[in-house]
């Protein structure tokens, strides 16, 4: 993270999107954040652990046995009226996808943030 001065009383910050994705989280004051540690997302929750420790935010993390089970703590927590995050890579998305629809056809709110691999060719 890089600070650079702005000539009022903001500060300009260079962040990256799992340290932004965690920024939003704590700002918004979730309750609940279900997560499995996978690549590239675990930075989200790495960070939210970091700024947990520093006494920040008040977000319980739990950590679920897979992708699936992250998902299903989500919806557990937003059932129970919690406001809730899930961080996941595109490949525990699918990996969590049979739960989707019926998480969305019950119409309770959640968020998911995704954060995906670069392909690089040459």
């Amino acid at each position: 993270m890089t600070a650079v001065a702005v000539p009022s009383t903001q500060t300009l910050e260079f962040l990256s999107g799992n340290e932004a994705a965690a920024r939003a989280a704590r700002d918004i004051n979730f309750h609940v954040m279900g997560y499995f540690p996978i690549t590239p997302s675990t930075e989200v929750a790495e960070n939210l652990s970091k700024a947990q420790a520093d006494g920040k935010h008040e977000i319980v993390l739990i950590a679920g046995d897979g992708e699936h089970g992250a998902a299903g703590i989500s919806y557990g927590a937003a059932l129970g009226g919690g406001r809730v995050l899930n961080a996941t890579s595109s490949q525990g998305l699918l990996y969590s996808l049979e739960q989707l629809p019926v998480q969305s056809g019950t119409r309770v709110r959640s968020s998911c943030s995704r954060a995906t691999r670069r392909r690089c060719t040459t």
